[in-house]
């Protein structure tokens, strides 16, 4: 799942660079003219792009509490489980 997230954060700046270099220049800061596709492409890319880095760090945490006992959602020793529920 992390090495998916580094993909998709990688094909959102791959994608975002080419749209800014391919741009006609008339269309460029117009976001009216742009297609629904772009902008739906656009905008998916960036929802995706501020949530899977949570969900990698999340997914950290949980492997560092199975398998090195850290305490980040154990509430017994003062970890918060509401917090999982959040981050998932």
């Amino acid at each position: 799942m992390i090495f998916a997230g580094i993909s998709s954060t990688v094909s959102f700046v791959n994608l975002l660079i080419t749209r800014r270099t391919l741009c006609m220049p008339g269309m460029r800061h117009r976001r009216i003219l742009l297609p629904f596709v772009t902008i739906g492409l656009l905008f998916a890319l960036r929802m995706l792009a501020l949530i899977t880095p949570v969900l990698g760090g999340a997914m950290i945490m949980m492997a560092l509490d199975r398998h090195w006992q850290t305490t980040f959602f154990d509430f017994a020793y003062g970890g918060d489980p509401i917090l999982s529920q959040h981050l998932f």
